[in-house]
């Protein structure tokens, strides 16, 4: 917000004539301003990020998860491909400590995302060919920051 004094003041009726105008605020007016004619607001500060509600934190979990793992799975089949997408479910399933995904928590769904994580790093550095042609490493960038975003922290996790 900037003030500004045009230096002319009010005229001498016009207070008396604003307040018959209605205008209380100007008629409120007595004194002007001292110091300097121009003033500034600071700049306001950025908005903290909103509380994200923890149903959607674990929803953005979930999806995350569920897109590790596709990714996951196609890189893993690229390697092998015998290997199918139930024993990548399965293997994901054991890491989180769980028989069956839905059941899973926010624990177990950090359990997921950081096993996922350190398996496409590990996949990643050995076939680092197969990597780069799925694009794996975009993928997952892609998908912390969706999931930061979803979380409302500012750096991922």
């Amino acid at each position: 917000m900037n003030v500004a004094d045009d230096r002319c003041g009010i005229a001498d009726d016009r207070l008396r004539q604003a307040l018959l105008d209605g205008h209380v605020g100007l008629a409120a007016v007595r004194e002007r301003v001292a110091g300097d004619p121009v003033l500034s607001a600071p700049p306001a500060a950025p908005a903290a990020p909103s509380p994200v509600p923890a149903h959607r934190r674990v929803d953005a979990k979930r999806q995350a998860l569920d897109r590790l793992a596709r990714r996951w799975a196609e890189l893993r089949r690229a390697i092998d491909p015998s290997y199918s997408w139930p024993q990548a479910q399965a293997r994901v399933n054991r890491a989180m400590g769980l028989h069956r995904r839905p059941d899973a928590g926010g624990r177990q769904l950090n359990d997921g995302i950081a096993f996922l994580r350190s398996e496409l790093t590990k996949l990643s550095r050995t076939y680092p060919q197969e990597a780069e042609r799925l694009r794996i490493p975009g993928s997952v960038e892609a998908i912390d920051g969706r999931l930061t975003a979803a979380r409302g922290d500012r750096t991922p996790r």
